[in-house]
């Protein structure tokens, strides 16, 4: 309620990591929320994009943040690369 009353109109999230509390900031601030990982599945969406590579760190990659979304069931299979990150081909 704090960044509410300082005057904030919406909240984003810009780093995947804490998409896991989300919700939770969401609900005690009582904004609306602009979600990263919907606007690239829209942008996704938008431009026809059959094959895409998403860069994270493990725990990011591992974690529903992409592939829980209902615009990921669209693109055809998925593979994964490891390394010092984690980069998912979602093809």
């Amino acid at each position: 309620m704090a960044l509410k009353r300082a005057g904030a109109d919406f909240l984003v999230i810009c780093i995947n990591t804490m998409h896991k509390v989300a919700a939770a900031v969401k609900e005690r601030t009582g904004l609306p929320f602009i979600d990263i990982v919907d606007v690239i599945g829209n942008s996704i969406v938008e431009n026809g994009l059959s094959k895409v590579g998403l860069l994270g760190s493990r725990f990011v990659m591992e974690e529903p943040f992409y592939r829980g979304r209902s615009w990921v069931a669209n693109l055809t299979s998925s593979s994964v690369v490891d390394g010092i990150c984690r980069c998912v081909f979602l093809v």
